[in-house]
């Protein structure tokens, strides 16, 4: 998924999704390592900022409250922001003053030579972000309803020969 294609608010709703659905469907070595999200912030402003989250920030920083941070699924390794603009750096080191040390660390302005020096290797990497990972998000979205149809077709096979079986 290519964040300058979606609207702020749906890229986040997938992000979301993607981390779900990765705590289900991913092998067990990625949740042992975590999961690395690459935000492109490149036309962020404040037109985007919901104060809400600042709520939720400083939850996450009370002693004793995990908060944000049980608001994830699945291990986290790091959340990389790109291109943000000068709004977003300045708030961002607002929300930091609320943040635990260990989501500090996790959560990074970056430049996409960092994400390959430091945190993803260019073969995980999306060819938008300087890396040479080959991604078509539709092709992938059509698979997973394939799957989902596939199975959905077999429970549905099942449960009508097991009420063959019971008649």
């Amino acid at each position: 998924m290519i964040p300058s294609h979606y609207d702020p608010k749906d890229f986040l709703t997938m992000t979301m999704f993607y981390m779900d659905y990765a705590s289900f469907n991913f092998p067990p070595e990625s949740h042992r390592n975590g999961t690395i999200v690459v935000e492109d912030a490149t036309g962020l402003g404040l037109k985007h900022v919901d104060t809400r989250l600042f709520k939720v920030i400083k939850e996450a920083g009370i002693e004793g409250n995990s908060g944000m941070q049980d608001l994830i699924p699945g291990k986290l390794k790091g959340i990389l922001i790109l291109n943000p603009p000068l709004i977003i750096k300045a708030l961002f080191k607002l929300a930091r003053l609320f943040m635990k040390k260990k989501l500090i660390q996790r959560v990074q302005i970056v430049t996409p030579a960092d994400i390959m020096r430091d945190w993803v290797s260019p073969d995980n990497l999306h060819t938008v972000f300087g890396g040479s990972l080959e991604y078509n998000h539709q092709k992938w979205v059509a698979e997973e309803i394939e799957k989902e149809m596939h199975e959905e077709t077999k429970k549905m096979q099942t449960e009508t020969d097991a009420g063959r079986h019971d008649g």
